[in-house]
């Protein structure tokens, strides 16, 4: 179980996706591979092909370094804007327990941010007890229905801990808080058509 974050810091998807890419930049440059952002056209090759001093001689250095990347809960949503901002990196992407990334109708967005600022400013309260195993099972399952029974209960233990009181959840409760900015119904739809890799949910 990773430490929580600071009372006074949010739990922004788009600033832990341009985490994730600058990560897996680094990696290939461990091991000596470029990554470009951008993907290199069917021109560029043909061009590197057929000129005395391509652009690119290092192919090493210009090779693309595809990988499967696995999100869970709301990592999901980070793993998914990942694999749309640079496709041409991911060979696989897999999506446990996973989160579809949340929109706002377009009439609707001062109103949601406004709430999101709320949740931002408000005191962190203590995380809510349920006196029963039953209470925080039946939370879970709104979240996610078509779980069978087994995988409910692994899912519900695997995030929560027991106490004298009762059950709580692991997970901060600013990760529940709603976020200032959402995508529009529109944006999410260009966003998974821009994914070009198998993708496997759980």
């Amino acid at each position: 179980q990773s430490a929580r974050r600071s009372p006074d810091a949010s739990y922004p998807m788009v600033d832990y996706a341009v985490d994730t890419v600058m990560l897996l930049q680094q990696i290939a440059a461990d091991i000596g591979v470029r990554l470009p952002l951008e993907a290199i056209s069917a021109d560029d090759e043909r061009l590197s092909a057929n000129t005395h001093h391509p652009p690119h001689a290092d192919s090493k250095a210009q090779q693309a370094l595809p990988c499967a990347i696995v999100g869970h809960s709301m990592g999901a949503m980070v793993a998914t804007l990942v694999a749309a901002w640079v496709p041409h990196w991911i060979s696989a992407l897999i999506l446990l327990d996973a989160l579809a990334i949340l929109t706002v109708a377009d009439d609707a967005m001062v109103s949601h941010m406004h709430a999101g600022l709320k949740a931002r400013l408000a005191p962190q309260l203590p995380p809510m007890v349920y006196p029963q195993w039953s209470q925080l099972l039946r939370v879970r399952q709104r979240y996610t229905p078509d779980l069978n029974t087994t995988d409910l209960h692994l899912l519900a233990l695997r995030g929560s801990t027991k106490t004298d009181t009762g059950w709580y959840w692991h997970v901060a409760p600013k990760v529940r808080a709603p976020s200032i900015h959402r995508f529009s119904t529109g944006q999410v739809r260009h966003l998974l058509a821009s994914v070009r890799c198998p993708v496997k949910a759980w």
